[in-house]
């Protein structure tokens, strides 16, 4: 029970300070896991007679207001008895934290748009760059002297091929830059089942013909506000890819499940596929027409698109993989 406070800690559950005195402060606190916390905190310094400093402490006030505080807790002796207590000392710190959120949200959007730029770059220097150094090494055999019709033919065909690829190059670069339009959308609450159903229906014939098994625990979270067709993109991307690179005889089994992890939904994609060499391919896992298995068809886009529209909507994406062992890949979502 509470011996002495002041009104700023009063003030936190909506009272004057003589409301408090001689009562349990702690039958205020409805979130149970601040209750624990603090009925830890102070047990440990009564039990130990040390000091006890808690840099970031969650606390929820009557309004219900999330702030965030710094407390400093030591051993103290009531006057006139020997009774042990604790003397706590408490700053708000959220506005301060708040602050410092928002720096680290404008340094990561500026490291997002040097990422981009970095992508972009690449995409010029080499995935534009070659097409068009075809298609004008071809239109300067066809102006050459003698060229004859079979030769035509021939380079004709080349020049259509090299079309194409340059077509394809600036196709992928409109769905990039369609993303960051795309986050006009308004955000909806989406149930992981239902959005789960709608993809594998999507995908039912490639499903049905490799007999994959698609399995989705949701009971630790069971749906979150989000942009739909982001959060259906990347589950279609993630269960596409484990399906693709599944292991030869191998009957492809993806698990797909929810937690909640200090306040934060994190959302885990594992499955039997053939896998990613970490130590040898860690640091291009997501990076832009990147491919690890060469007998599969594909552009290497499907793992850039999924980090892009992670990001996109303030979520961070993590794999753990061994070659034939299947992928896990985490993502992690403020809730």
């Amino acid at each position: 029970k509470l011996v002495f406070t002041n009104k700023s800690f009063a003030a936190l559950y909506g009272v004057e300070p003589k409301d408090l005195i001689n009562k349990v402060a702690w039958n205020n606190i409805s979130v149970k896991n601040e209750l624990e916390g603090f009925k830890e905190e102070d047990e440990e310094v009564i039990s130990s007679g040390r000091s006890v400093t808690i840099d970031e402490q969650k606390f929820t006030d009557y309004k219900g207001n999330k702030l965030l505080f710094h407390t400093v807790k030591v051993p103290f002796t009531v006057a006139g008895t020997d009774e042990p207590a604790v003397l706590g000392i408490t700053t708000d710190i959220t506005q301060q934290k708040q602050a410092e959120d928002e720096r680290t949200k404008i340094i990561s959007d500026i490291i997002h748009r040097n990422n981009d730029l970095e992508q972009f770059s690449y995409i010029v220097s080499h995935n534009l760059r070659a097409p068009v150094a075809n298609i004008l090494g071809l239109v300067n055999i066809m102006q050459t002297i003698g060229f004859d019709k079979a030769e035509e033919t021939k380079v004709t065909a080349f020049l259509a091929t090299a079309a194409k690829n340059l077509d394809t190059v600036i196709h992928d670069i409109n769905n990039i830059l369609a993303l960051k339009d795309n986050l006009n959308e308004n955000r909806e609450l989406v149930i992981f089942e239902v959005l789960l159903e709608e993809v594998r229906l999507s995908i039912i014939n490639v499903i049905q013909d490799e007999n994959a098994t698609i399995i989705g625990d949701f009971s630790g979270v069971e749906e979150m506000m989000t942009i739909k067709s982001y959060l259906y993109s990347i589950f279609y991307n993630l269960i596409s890819n484990s399906i693709k690179y599944r292991q030869q005889g191998v009957r492809p089994i993806i698990t797909i499940s929810t937690a909640k992890i200090d306040d934060k939904i994190h959302l885990c994609i594992k499955d039997n596929s053939l896998g990613i060499d970490l130590k040898k391919n860690g640091g291009q896992v997501f990076k832009l027409y990147k491919r690890f298995h060469a007998h599969v068809e594909g552009k290497g886009m499907g793992l850039f698109m999924v980090k892009t529209q992670v990001e996109l909507l303030g979520g961070k994406i993590s794999i753990a993989s061994e070659i034939n062992k299947g992928s896990e890949f985490t993502i992690e979502f403020e809730e």
